[in-house]
This record gives C-alpha cells, sequence and structure tokens, in this order.
C-alpha cells in the first residue's frame, strides 16, 4: 500500500494518566516528585461566582444574532465591546452620518442582545469615529484646532444612545491611544480630545459611565501621568481600564495604589478592555487568566480577537468557522458552571484555578489552568471538606473526577482522565493530574460517593465468549446480570475489550468462583497475545467469590484481555467481571530509556499496525507531512544524548525531526529507503535535554516512512540546551508574546520592550558549575544599537549591547560567557535603568 495514504486524519489526543491517584501516607512515596502543587481551601468562602472574566470584543455577529442559544448563554456573559469596526463606509470621520449609522446600528443590536443576558456594553467611540486597527481616518478629533466635527458626532452618539434605551452601555472614548496604531496625533492633542469628549458626554447624559483611557498594556507610570491630568481637570472615568495586564491581580493592586495616594475616590472600579495575546488562545491559558480575573476583582473583562474580525459571531474564535466548540470555549463553560460560593485556591508558579462550593447541589467544581511552559505532575491538595461536608458520602469517601480541557479544535466534549472514590483524610484529599500539555486545562468535580463505580468494571456477561464459553445465572453471589461459565473444555474463552488512555502497567483484577476443592489454571493473553498462565484458588463452594490481581501492560486507545483454557491449563472456573485498579500508574518513559512508537501521549495524523521488527507488538505509519507524535519523559539527568530511531521505509526522502515541548527542532535525521515498509534499521541523531518532566516530540517533515521505537542514551557529545523566550519564562512589566513578525524559532516571540522595566526570566538547567556560553537570539530592528541588562540568579552581571539588524524580521545572536551553578538557574534581560531597550527575544542557546 501507499504509505502517504492513511485512514483518516483526526487528532487524537491520549491522557497519560486514566486513573486517579490518593495517597493517605507521605507523598514522597512516589515514584517522582509533583513539579508544582495547587491548593484548594474549602473553608474559605469568597463570595457567590461574579464571571467577571467572561466577556468578548467583537464575539457577536453584526446583529446581535450570533452565536445562537446556550453558544453565548451557556458562557454567562458580563461584559462585550464594539463598535461596528468591520462595517464599510468609514466611520463618521470618512463618511459623515451615511458612515456612522450602519456602526451605531450594529452596536444597537449587540448591546440588545447583551442587555437581555444581563452583560453591559462598551461602546467603542472611535472604532464608531473610524480609527481602527491601522486603518486611520485622515481627519481626527482636533485637528487644525477645530473641535466641531468631533462635537458633532459625539452629540449624535449620545443622542441614539439615549433615544434607544441603552442605560447599560458604557462609552469606551477612545482605544489604545497610547500608539499611532489607533491615534495618529500629539499626545496633548489626544489628551484635549479626553477632556472635551467626557464634558459634552456628560453634560449630555448626565448617568453616562465612561471608561477609560484603555491603554494598549498596564504601564504604571504611563497611567499615573494620565491620571493626574483627568483628576486636575475634573474628567477622571467612571471606570478605570487598560489592556492585556501580564496578571490582572497585581495590575490591579499597583491602579488602586496609585488612586490612594492621589486620594481619587470616584472612580468606581477597572475592567481590562482585551486580555490574551493571539499565541495565549488556548484552553490552558485561558483558564489561568479567568483564575487571575477572579482573583483581581476587576469589574470584567473581554477577550481580545486576532482573526475573523470583527462581526464573524465566533467570540473571538472560542468556536470555529462553523461555530463548533473549541476548548477555550469549553473552559468558559467550565468557568460558567461555577455555582454557590467561590473558595480559595492557592496557586503554583505555573498553575492557578478558580474553585466552587455549592452545598445545595451536594457539589465542588475546580477548573485549573496552566500559565504556560508547565508540564509534569501537578499535585492537587483538597482541603477542609468538614466544612463541606455534604461531599462525603455515608462511606467516608468522595467522588472525583478530573476531566482534560483539550486544547483542539473543535472539542467534543471534556475527556475524563480519572473517576474514583477518594477517600478522605484529615479533612482533605489529595491527588495528581499529569500535566503533559501545558495547553490544556482540567477540572476537578467532587460529589458524595454513592458506594458504587462502574467506569473501571467490565462485567463478563457482556464480554466475547467462544469455545463453549456462557453465561449463566445459578450461582448467587455475581455481579452485573450474570456470569461467565462453559470451562469445562479446552477453548473457552472470554475476551474484555478494555479502553486505555494511556500505555502502562495497569493492575487487572479477575472476580472468580472455584467450587471444584482444587487450584484451577486459565492463560490470559493480551492483544492476541499469550502473557502468562494464571493460578486461581479454590473458593468454598461456586456461590463464593474470590478475586486474583495480575499486574498487565496495556497500550494506549483499545485492547483485548482474553482468559482462555489452553493446553496445559485445567479450566473448570466461573468468571464474574475484571476491574481495573484505580491505583495502577500508567508508564513515563524515563531518558535514558527506551520507547515504543506506538505509546504516544498525543498524535496527529498517525496510525499503528503489526510489526515484524524483532520483538514484535505494533510500529507507526501512515506518516505523512506534518504528522507528529508527543511522548511524555522524565529525563534524569541534564546532558547530550544519542537518539537511535527504529525507522522503515519504501521511499526515499523521509526527514524526522526531534522537538521539545517547546517545538523547537532539536535534531534532524534522513529516513533512508530501506527496502519495505517493513524493512528496518536504525539511524542516530544527538540532542541535548534539561533534566525533568516534559515533552518530545517526533514531528515529520518530510513524511513517508514508519517507525518502532526510538531509545535515549547519554552521550559524551557537546550539551547545547535551547529555551524559548515565549515558553516556560516570566514575564514582566510589559514584555509579551507575539507574533507579527517571521523568522521566530518556536511558537512566538518574545517583545514589549519598549518601557523600562519589562523583563524576560529563563530558567535553566546545568549539569556542573561553570562557565556557559548564552547565545541570545534577537531581533533589532530599531536602525541603532540597543541594550539591556543580563542578570542571573537575580545578581545583575552586565549590560548587554545588541547590534542593529537589517529588520524586524531578520535576527541575530550575542553569545555572552556566563557563570551558571549545577542544576537550576535563572537568567533574565531586562529593560534597566541606562538601557534603550526596544528589542525582541527569541530564545537562549546554553553550550
Amino acid at each position: 500500500m501507499l504509505r502517504a495514504l492513511r485512514k483518516s486524519t483526526t487528532y487524537i489526543m491520549v491522557s497519560l494518566l486514566t486513573l486517579g491517584l490518593i495517597f493517605s501516607s507521605d507523598l514522597s512515596e512516589r515514584a517522582y516528585a509533583a513539579s508544582e502543587s495547587v491548593s484548594v481551601d474549602l473553608s474559605q468562602s469568597l463570595g457567590a461566582p461574579t464571571y467577571r472574566g467572561t466577556g468578548f470584543l467583537y464575539g457577536l455577529n453584526q446583529d446581535g444574532s450570533a452565536p445562537i442559544g446556550g453558544l453565548l448563554s451557556d458562557l454567562k456573559p458580563k461584559l462585550f465591546r464594539g463598535g461596528g469596526a468591520s462595517l464599510s463606509g468609514g466611520g463618521w470621520a470618512v463618511g459623515g452620518y451615511s458612515g456612522y449609522l450602519p456602526r451605531f446600528n450594529e452596536v444597537r443590536d449587540q448591546y440588545n442582545r447583551a442587555n437581555a443576558l444581563g452583560a453591559k456594553y462598551q461602546i467603542l467611540v472611535s472604532d464608531i469615529w473610524g480609527s481602527f486597527a491601522g486603518l486611520n481616518p485622515e481627519v481626527f478629533p482636533g485637528d487644525n484646532g477645530d473641535w466641531t466635527y468631533w462635537n458633532q458626532f459625539l452629540t449624535q452618539l449620545v443622542q441614539d444612545k439615549i433615544a434607544n434605551n441603552m442605560t447599560n452601555a458604557r462609552y469606551d472614548i477612545w482605544n489604545e491611544p497610547d500608539g499611532a496604531y489607533f491615534w495618529d496625533r500629539t499626545s496633548t492633542q489626544y489628551f484635549e480630545m479626553w477632556k472635551r469628549g467626557v464634558q459634552l458626554i456628560r453634560s449630555l447624559d448626565p448617568n453616562a459611565v465612561i471608561v477609560g483611557p484603555s491603554y494598549g498594556g498596564f504601564n504604571a507610570n504611563q497611567l499615573s501621568s494620565w491620571l493626574d491630568y483627568a483628576k486636575s481637570n475634573n474628567v477622571l472615568p467612571n471606570i478605570l481600564d487598560w489592556h492585556f495586564s501580564a496578571d490582572p491581580v497585581a495590575d490591579v493592586q499597583t491602579a488602586q495604589s496609585l488612586l490612594t495616594a492621589k486620594s481619587i475616590t470616584q472612580i468606581q472600579g477597572f475592567t481590562i478592555g482585551e486580555y490574551i495575546w493571539s499565541q495565549e488562545q488556548n484552553s490552558g491559558y485561558t483558564a489561568w487568566y479567568l483564575a487571575r480575573l477572579e482573583k483581581s476583582g476587576v469589574l470584567g473583562a473581554n477577550h481580545a480577537i486576532w482573526d475573523h474580525c470583527c462581526s464573524s459571531g465566533l467570540l473571538d474564535d472560542t468556536l470555529t468557522t462553523s461555530s463548533e466548540k473549541k476548548g477555550q470555549w469549553w473552559t468558559y463553560k467550565a468557568y460558567a458552571d461555577m455555582t454557590g460560593t467561590i473558595v480559595n485556591t492557592s496557586p503554583s508558579a505555573h498553575i492557578d484555578g478558580v474553585a466552587s462550593k455549592d452545598a445545595s447541589k451536594a457539589s465542588a467544581l475546580i477548573l485549573l489552568g496552566n500559565k504556560g511552559g508547565q508540564t509534569g505532575d501537578i499535585d492537587v491538595n483538597i482541603n477542609r471538606l468538614d466544612t463541606a461536608s455534604y461531599l462525603i458520602g455515608s462511606n467516608g469517601k468522595a467522588h472525583v473526577v478530573v476531566s482534560l480541557i483539550n486544547n483542539i479544535d473543535p472539542v467534543a466534549a471534556p475527556v475524563v482522565t480519572q473517576s474514583f472514590d477518594a477517600t478522605v483524610v484529615n479533612n482533605s484529599i489529595k491527588l495528581i493530574i499529569p500535566w503533559n500539555y501545558a495547553l490544556d486545562a482540567y477540572t476537578i468535580s467532587i460529589t458524595p460517593s454513592t458506594g458504587t463505580q462502574s467506569s473501571n468494571v467490565y462485567e463478563a456477561e457482556n464480554a466475547a465468549l467462544s469455545g463453549g464459553a456462557k453465561v449463566m445465572t445459578d450461582h448467587t453471589g455475581y455481579s452485573g446480570t450474570a456470569f461467565v461459565a462453559g470451562y469445562e473444555a479446552q477453548g473457552a474463552s472470554t475476551q474484555f475489550t478494555v479502553q486505555m488512555s494511556a500505555a502502562g502497567s495497569y493492575n487487572v483484577n479477575l472476580r472468580y468462583g472455584n467450587g471444584s476443592g482444587t487450584m484451577r489454571t486459565l492463560s490470559i493473553y493480551v492483544n492476541g497475545s499469550k502473557i502468562q498462565q494464571t493460578s486461581l484458588a479454590a473458593t468454598s463452594d461456586w456461590d463464593t467469590w474470590a478475586t486474583k490481581t495480575e499486574t498487565i501492560s496495556l497500550q494506549a486507545g483499545s485492547n483485548t484481555i482474553a482468559y482462555k483454557y489452553d493446553p496445559g491449563d485445567n479450566g473448570l472456573v466461573n468468571l464474574d467481571k475484571i476491574t481495573i485498579n484505580s491505583t495502577s500508574v500508567p508508564d513515563v518513559a524515563a531518558i535514558p530509556g527506551k520507547i515504543e512508537a506506538e505509546n504516544y501521549n498525543y498524535m496527529w495524523g498517525v496510525q499503528t499496525e503489526t510489526t515484524s521488527d524483532t520483538g514484535g507488538g505494533l510500529n507507526v505509519g501512515w506518516i505523512d507531512n506534518g504528522d507528529w507524535m508527543d511522548y511524555a519523559v522524565n529525563v534524569l539527568s541534564t546532558s547530550a544524548y544519542t537518539v537511535s530511531l527504529r525507522v522503515a521505509s519504501g521511499i526515499s526522502g523521509g526527514q524526522l525531526q526531534v522537538r521539545d515541548g517547546a517545538g523547537s527542532v532539536l535534531s534532524m535525521v534522513s529516513i533512508p529507503n530501506t527496502g519495505g515498509w517493513q524493512t528496518w534499521t536504525t539511524v542516530t541523531s544527538n540532542v541535548s535535554l534539561p533534566a525533568g518532566n516534559q515533552i518530545l516530540r517526533l514531528y515529520a517533515a518530510t513524511g513517508g516512512f514508519n517507525v518502532n521505537w526510538m531509545s535515549l542514551a547519554t552521550s559524551a557529545g557537546p550539551l547545547s540546551l535551547v529555551y524559548q523566550a515565549e515558553n516556560n519564562t516570566i514575564l514582566s512589566g510589559g514584555a509579551r508574546v507575539m507574533t507579527d513578525h517571521a523568522n521566530y524559532f518556536g511558537s512566538g516571540f518574545v517583545a514589549g520592550y519598549e518601557l523600562q522595566g519589562a523583563s524576560t526570566k529563563f530558567t535553566v538547567n546545568v549539569p556542573s558549575q561553570g562557565l556557559r556560553n548564552v547565545a541570545l537570539r534577537y531581533a533589532n530592528g530599531s536602525g541603532t544599537q540597543r541594550t539591556v541588562s543580563i542578570y542571573v540568579n537575580g545578581v545583575k552581571i552586565r549590560q548587554t549591547a545588541l547590534p542593529q539588524l537589517a529588520s524586524w524580521d531578520a535576527w541575530g545572536t550575542k553569545t555572552e560567557s556566563l557563570n551558571l551553578l549545577a542544576g537550576n538557574n535563572t537568567i533574565e534581560y531586562k529593560y534597566d535603568t541606562g538601557d534603550n531597550g526596544l528589542i525582541n527575544l527569541d530564545q537562549i542557546t546554553i553550550s
């Protein structure tokens, strides 16, 4: 067959851990330590859910009718923002009243939909005027000292708002006036526009709620100066607004401190007019940001729009173009499902969440998100169940369901990855979430245990029977509706089909009856291969049942487990059911070590088949250009490694990349024509890996080959570790992830170095102390040399000079020799006093 043809192209996610892990003893007894830990305190009630984070910039279609029904209402939105920007006519500035009217009508219709849902609406006054996303009009308010046109426009807008009873609409006077993208005039003219605009609106609409300044980012110095002007001219807004907080909690605290220091008391609260950059549009980051918004106390916030602006009705691309639900939509749905009262969640460095408890529903719900880049085991501690005793069943247990919100398009529903009854110890439940993909989010629901659980139970009477095995009910004590007998003669077989979300070793418990008076034996087959003979001790009679546990390796996805009466067995048993224990720990591949290709955790586009290679089993095939497999690994030590890949191909030209979880290419190997799709050879390459839990991706740059396994062994080769600026870094002071220039590596780069304080802090790991070459890949299209300061482990080392490059799409490298400690270190590039900043950062390479 042609390997370029495959049966389907679907995204399949396999969670690393299917079943729950509950510990009543010291957590240090785990096979490996959790990377981070979060806690939920059910005793700290913080009030009713506000859903303050559910808002959308241009999330509705032109007349407000889309998204339809529950696609919108199920999310319980609280805020919308728009101004008809996508419509022709150019707004008031270009087309006068004719350009204005379609935009106002869109605002009116969208307001009516929002108001019916109990949400507020921020009218983007500047968009109705005609200033939008770099498409600036030729006329701005106050050009040549003439304010007539601006006054006429505002008068018309206010009169139309009042005439249409838009009492819950707010005036958001000018979008992001701190850059030429939206305000292409002087700051002096802007401040005059603001002053005149506030005064006129309030004179015409005494109940007006005005929002501003709607700056494009949070900068305390900039905001302080703005507040000074607005206070001295008596034109403070009702609501203080800015965009794209790196952390809403910190920025709200800073903003409140500014108001207190300036004795400003009339501002009613804060909104974040836009949040989430384009590269942050994923389930994990959205959930993390919602948690931070909930903690911040803002009045509301709007998800930003990056594609399909501005009347598509796709809720800022949380829906597909055919209005199917994406992972982000399900994240908002989980947030909307919070009822009762919010309780306190204590975050880790990268993981935060929102949690609620509801006595009327006897339930609790937790939504957990990922700030970015964090993978590995996450401890979740749910404490003080004594203050929510309705969560504990009569058996002293709580039922816990962990669901994964995949960051894929579309998502039919979250995937249950753990379901178990948890014993409550010292009023607490402890569990582990193996967070294998940082872009995903998780929910945890807790209800009282009912004492029954069937999600991991497979009844024998529902299995595939052959060779004389038959369903019977002539003995008592069985579970389900019957049991399987008929093991009097060789060939009798009961074959169970079970679903596993990850490859690993599991405890499989067979409940059986053996009233024969002697030990009986059967053979166990897994996925068609005989793995062992099992011995089943006698029970007191045929109405008495016992359990025999085997540790069995199962692959991800569908498996068959058969109990068969083979030659050499003596049969004569009855089978009731098998139970797959919730305490089994699936495999996380240890590096150095070998990984079977079919034991991926995520994949795109590939399929598996039986292999004729030595050792048998399965191989991965049907690999086309762009297909990939992700593997969760635990690298034991930072080192250079030799990667051996077992491959086969009937054609030439295959190219296989080894990538890290951030998308960095660690190595590339060419796949030769081996003479056939089951003619195997081993190719090798070299990579450098930091210690710890992480994702390795096999990516087909050019497809047309099969993979059976890969192994990694330490080597004496040179160490070269790559860390992407957009992943697993701490950004502050305005530094942010962007994608608006070309030729970066990974999934984005870090910009935002326009103002002092911008910082990107990498956490790196090296095997030994000493000087290391640290190469920064940067862009500098400013036309002159730029400087930033370098900090290592919190201590400023030096200022580095970064020469100018041809453009912002060109990237250069600046290498520094830095003294690093053995183990973890931080390397920070910061715009300090004495620097001139204005650079973009792509990655660092340590060698």
